[in-house]
C-alpha cells in the first residue's frame, strides 16, 4: 500500500519542495545517486513542480528528515534548482497548468 503524507507540519521555505521518495526507486546514473518521489508540498516561489508531481532528483548531499515517534514516513526537503531536481514524470509547470485552452 502506498503511503502519503496528508499533513505536513511546516511550510517549506519559498524555494523548497517536500518530496516523499518512492520505495525501492533509488538508482545510480553517471556515478551519482538518484531517486524518484512524489511532491507533497511546495514553497510559494516554486514554479516547475506542483503537489502530486513525480520528480527525479539528485539525492546526493541531501539529508532525509528524522523519523518522528508517531510516524515512519521520511521525506526530503529539496531546493528547486537543476542541481537537485532533474526532471518530472508527469504534469505541466504550475504556470502552464493555470492556462485555459
Amino acid at each position: 500500500m502506498k503511503k502519503t503524507i496528508s499533513k505536513i507540519d511546516f511550510v517549506p521555505f519559498p524555494t523548497n519542495i517536500v518530496v516523499l521518495p518512492e520505495k525501492n526507486s533509488s538508482f545510480f546514473e553517471e556515478g551519482k545517486f538518484r531517486e524518484v518521489g512524489e511532491v507533497v508540498a511546495v514553497g510559494e516561489l516554486v514554479t516547475f513542480v506542483k503537489v502530486g508531481d513525480i520528480v527525479y532528483f539528485n539525492a546526493e548531499g541531501i539529508r532525509q528528515n528524522e523519523k518522528s515517534d508517531d510516524s515512519d514516513i521520511q521525506y526530503y526537503v529539496i531546493r528547486e534548482e537543476p542541481e537537485f531536481i532533474l526532471g518530472k514524470k508527469n504534469g505541466k509547470t504550475k504556470k502552464e497548468s493555470t492556462l485555459v485552452k
